[in-house]
């Protein structure tokens, strides 16, 4: 009877075995999920100041630049050296403080940064990413260079973008760009279609004066408006003088503007309009 109880009890543990060794492995029901990196804030990175007024009074940029780091740090230079700061930004409303006090509002839209900053109406334009090279250029041709581009804002009212590797801001602020081949760049705003007429007005006594030696007028399209140009040689060298027509006040709040301007003067006629200044002539945007 002992030995028919055994063999039983060994019949049932075989079954069991053999039962358990049958049934699917399962799986977890929830599978751990890679992690996922969270992109790069595109508002990070070097602001350059490229206009700076007080009470209408254009005192001109002077090296100034503020830095917009991770974690809502910043740096601030004016001149002296960078202090700390703290920043934030709500859509597009910009704020930047120091400690408890609040030094700088505006807005930040686009890569520029528009705020009034202690007192003073500023405009910071962000630095232009620098282009990574080509690993693997095609076999069959040479891979084509593309300088990197810098964007020069006239107080916020219309911007152009420019080549870094031929223009670049001087320190001294007496010209807006310089070129490498010795050209100067202005970019200024005229207030009222009146404007416009006294400068077309006193283009025609320049090029009447016995000391214009060549001229030449041209018609041609800066962004999507009409403009005038006049190229006129001296002896001290080259002048292009253009007029961009929005056709009626495409100004801000204080700020009116029907017309803008840009200046050239360089030595040669070839400094002072080839394809780098057409270029950047036909880039010419309205600000935000």
């Amino acid at each position: 009877m002992k030995r028919l109880t055994a063999l039983c009890l060994a019949a049932v543990l075989l079954l069991s075995l053999a039962a358990c060794a049958g049934q699917p492995q399962e799986l977890p029901d929830n599978p751990e999920e890679p992690a996922v990196t969270a992109p790069a804030d595109p508002n990070l990175g070097r602001y350059t100041c490229t206009a700076v007024t007080l009470e209408g009074m254009d005192l001109g940029p002077d090296g100034q630049w503020m830095e917009l780091e991770a974690e809502g740090k910043a740096l601030l230079y004016l001149g002296n050296e960078a202090d700390e700061a703290q920043w934030t930004l709500n859509g597009t409303a910009f704020t930047l403080t120091m400690g408890s006090e609040t030094v700088a509002e505006g807005s930040l839209t686009d890569g520029t940064l528009t705020v009034k900053l202690m007192g003073m109406d500023c405009i910071f334009v962000k630095e232009a990413a620098q282009t990574p090279p080509k690993t693997e250029p095609e076999a069959s041709a040479p891979a084509e260079f593309t300088p990197s581009m810098g964007t020069f804002s006239c107080q916020g009212l219309y911007t152009v973008t420019y080549p870094l590797d031929t223009f670049q801001a001087p320190a001294d602020g007496l010209t807006d760009l310089t070129s490498s081949d010795g050209a100067k760049v202005w970019f200024t705003k005229l207030d009222t279609r009146a404007d416009a007429n006294q400068w077309r007005t006193d283009m025609e006594s320049k090029l009447a004066e016995t000391t214009t030696l060549q001229k030449e007028t041209l018609e041609l399209t800066a962004g999507e408006y009409p403009a005038e140009c006049v190229l006129y040689e001296e002896a001290e060298g080259w002048h292009a003088a253009l007029l961009v027509d929005f056709g009626r006040n495409r100004g801000s709040d204080g700020r009116s503007m029907a017309v803008a301007s840009i200046y050239i003067s360089a030595p040669t006629r070839e400094a002072v309009w080839n394809d780098t200044i057409q270029t950047m002539v036909s880039s010419l945007k309205l600000g935000q």
